[in-house]
């Protein structure tokens, strides 16, 4: 029966090819193609349907029938189908060409398609198992169906191409199409469909996250899909996109259980961990979960996902977490942390309370660094190391820019530089002046070591750091003052390591933070005039060639309080000479000796051999109290015989017997100099060097001299405020109160920030002394008087 079918169909294509075919494409050619292909076809070829009818109704449909049967059963193989691929494919095609079968032939592959999905998943619906087991069955039944859907696409093609295209307005559909559309349809007819598939997905994702939440398996190894459900999820996801059905039977799904699972899990984790592990939590469960997502979802999905995930797990607990777990990141240097608690932050929008934490942090540790008295000589290397770490983890961490610098990138967040400078600031202005006495005090030491085998850029680097903190104190005069001060007992004590750098750190202050900086250069200037008026008085009396001294003007250095001692003879005569021999050169001029700036090179004779003993005046002349074999002194007698004021001796006498280098020795043993204690020569003396120095009290800043620099400060502000109101009623001629402190504020800000009640109390001292006077009708208003 299948031969003669064949051979009938094969007859049917002959009679249509060998009879009408050169007729029909000649005639053809010249008629007019419409929207309707049935309209084209020549009337002789409409003329043979009668004849065809027959051969279609008796043959044709039966044979198209039973093979989508066939085709269609799960149960049977589609090769048994009474019709070759190829025999179905062009019965189709002779089908299409009739337009009344067209038709009849679509709705029967409409019909078949209907029963064929029904079956399938009635089939699925009776089946006992659930979850991943169920949905694994789904899945097999689907990808089966969608198999037999590209079969048939491609026997009807024709169908597709001729009826279903010139009837889309009708809403037909091409048939595979037509098939994901009943197989829709089907689904979501019973709801218990959807609660199997809902089953299926929350096992396996509730089972991934389990088993990262445990540890089995890194975020790395989530691309490892061992049990083989992640093959299944992502099949159903293709599945149920092409069907459109995702966002129904799946992104909700997920998206629900996503909520209550980590909803739970933040209740768990937040009373077990710390806040800082907890925020790293939530950022390594936000990791896997996108990668998950990348891995098995869509990607239009991925927002609302980690969306749910940030929303339950850390949305409304940032400002809680941020302070406790900037804390103990930034005091355990954990850049990396930082920086995934930024991210976190970020894709949260809460980076503004975490830079609130990060400022607030920033400037408890400034705080604590300048308000720790005990810890005044370590001041600024503490804050040089947090500046550092702060700089670097704005830039590693917070993808900022380095404080300090000019260049702004459009692409980076700056608002944690702006946030580190203003905690440094408000740190700083906690404690009044000492932060700026203790930088200059830094770098004093800085330029007495000198570069110590330091490359010139390393030591540009460490110098820079202490100068970074410039621009956070406003105490500039401060500062100023007190560098000054120490530049000029470093060189006066020739305790500078290079003059070369301190001129070119002199040009660099100078230039870019105080102009008055330029008055350093003016010591070295004096200092070589010194040394060729020093020549000429050699010169002249080479007697005293072993004498030299350094004039200094007044105006370029700092002022010295006068002290009183007893020199030795040889010494006064010295003394006494080179002032005939000055005022005889510069008539006038006066000469003010500071005892308190000498120097001595003196030649010692122990036991163990000769020394050269580099001290101060004071300290030399205690020594020379023990020549002519007088081996021991009482500190009455020594007060006596040098006229040094008692606490000064003192701290003399600590420095020759309690130092490093004992010349002499102190009875009794003790760390304090009493009135009653005895000093002998060190006859036990030794040390392996010839050239010895003896560090003194007088090299570091005594506690008269810190006195009297901060009166001098106290003094040079009061000068700068009356000088400032003057200034600006002398221009102005008339300013309310609230008007003139402002514009005094503003006047006198780039030296340092004064306070109002000082600004008041200068206001009320010059009206005093009648260079301002107030209103008689305003009392809130003043005048300058001429």
């Amino acid at each position: 029966m299948l031969i003669l079918r064949s051979l009938r169909l094969g007859k049917l294509r002959a009679l249509m090819t060998k009879r009408h075919h050169p007729k029909v494409r000649a005639k053809a050619k010249s008629v007019k193609m419409t929207p309707d292909p049935w309209v084209s076809i020549p009337r002789n070829l409409r003329c043979f349907e009668s004849r065809i009818q027959s051969v279609f109704t008796n043959e044709l449909a039966p044979l198209i029938t039973k093979s989508i049967a066939i085709i269609l059963n799960r149960e049977m193989d589609p090769s048994s189908a009474p019709g070759s691929y190829e025999q179905l494919y062009e019965a189709c095609n002779i089908m299409v060409s009739l337009k009344q079968e067209s038709e009849d032939l679509y709705k029967a592959v409409e019909k078949s398609l209907k029963l064929c999905a029904g079956r399938i998943l009635d089939d699925l619906y009776r089946r006992n198992e659930t979850g991943m087991a169920w949905l694994a069955l789904f899945m097999k039944g689907w990808e089966w169906y969608e198999n037999r859907l590209n079969l048939m696409h491609s026997i009807f093609l024709h169908l597709d191409r001729g009826y279903v295209h010139y009837h889309r307005d009708k809403g037909k559909l091409p048939v595979r199409d037509l098939g994901r559309l009943l197989w829709r349809d089907s689904l979501q007819k019973p709801i218990s469909f959807h609660s199997h598939i809902s089953a299926g997905i929350v096992e396996w994702v509730t089972q991934e996250r389990d088993q990262l939440l445990g540890g089995g398996t890194s975020t790395m190894d989530m691309d490892m899909d061992q049990t083989g459900a992640r093959a299944v999820i992502q099949s159903l996801v293709a599945h149920l996109s092409l069907s459109m059905l995702y966002p129904f039977f799946f992104e909700d799904i997920y998206v629900n259980n996503t909520r209550q699972y980590f909803a739970a899990e933040r209740s768990k984790k937040q009373v077990t961990l710390s806040p800082s592990d907890y925020v790293l939590h939530c950022a390594t469960r936000l990791e896997q979960e996108e990668l998950r997502l990348s891995q098995c979802c869509p990607e239009f999905s991925w927002g609302t996902v980690t969306r749910a995930v940030e929303d339950t797990l850390i949305r409304n607990d940032t400002q809680t977490l941020a302070a406790p777990a900037i804390a103990k990141f930034m005091s355990g240097k954990d850049v990396p942390s930082l920086s995934k608690m930024y991210r976190l932050y970020s894709r949260v929008q809460s980076l503004s309370g975490l830079r609130d934490a990060f400022k607030s942090y920033v400037r408890e540790a400034v705080v604590a660094i300048v308000t720790d008295t005990a810890r005044d000589a370590s001041m600024i290397t503490s804050l040089i190391d947090l500046k550092s770490f702060v700089d670097q983890t704005v830039v590693d961490a917070f993808q900022g820019r380095n404080v300090g610098t000019t260049r702004v990138d459009q692409d980076k967040d700056t608002q944690f530089e702006y946030a580190a400078k203003d905690a440094f600031e408000s740190g700083f202005a906690q404690r009044k002046n000492k932060p700026a006495e203790m930088m200059a005090k830094y770098l004093d030491l800085e330029m007495r070591q000198g570069q110590r085998g330091a490359s010139d850029q390393e030591f540009q680097e460490k110098v820079n750091a202490a100068l970074g903190l410039y621009g956070f104190t406003t105490d500039h005069d401060v500062f100023r003052i007190f560098y000054m001060r120490a530049l000029a007992k470093r060189l006066l004590l020739q305790r500078s390591a290079s003059d070369d750098i301190e001129k070119s750190f002199l040009v660099k202050l100078s230039k870019g933070f105080d102009p008055e900086f330029e008055k350093g250069l003016k010591m070295f200037a004096d200092l070589e005039s010194s040394r060729e008026f020093a020549e000429k008085f050699h010169r002249t009396c080479p007697e005293h060639s072993n004498f030299t001294t350094m004039v200094l003007q007044p105006s370029a250095w700092p002022t010295y309080s006068p002290v009183t001692i007893r020199l030795p003879p040889f010494m006064q005569t010295s003394i006494d000479n080179f002032t005939s021999f000055y005022c005889s050169e510069r008539k006038d001029r006066k000469l003010l000796w500071a005892h308190s700036l000498g120097t001595v090179t003196l030649i010692t004779r122990f036991p163990s051999g000769e020394k050269e003993l580099s001290l101060s005046l004071h300290q030399a002349v205690v020594m020379l109290l023990f020549e002519d074999n007088v081996n021991k002194l009482k500190f009455s007698d020594i007060l006596e015989e040098t006229g040094i004021e008692k606490n000064e001796l003192k701290r003399t006498l600590q420095s020759l017997a309690l130092g490093k280098k004992r010349v002499l020795v102190k009875k009794p043993p003790g760390k304090d100099v009493n009135a009653n204690d005895e000093f002998l020569f060190n006859l036990k003396f030794e040390d392996e060097k010839r050239n010895i120095r003896i560090n003194t009290i007088q090299v570091q800043e005594t506690a008269e001299e810190h006195q009297a620099t901060s009166k001098y400060i106290a003094i040079d502000r009061t000068m700068h405020l009356d000088s400032a109101v003057v200034r600006i009623m002398k221009g102005k001629k008339k300013l309310t109160y609230q008007d003139l402190i402002n514009a005094v504020i503003e006047a006198v800000g780039k030296r340092f920030h004064p306070v109002v009640a000082d600004i008041k109390k200068r206001i009320d001292d010059l009206v005093e002394k009648e260079y301002l006077r107030r209103d008689e009708a305003d009392t809130n208003l003043f005048h300058y008087v001429a």
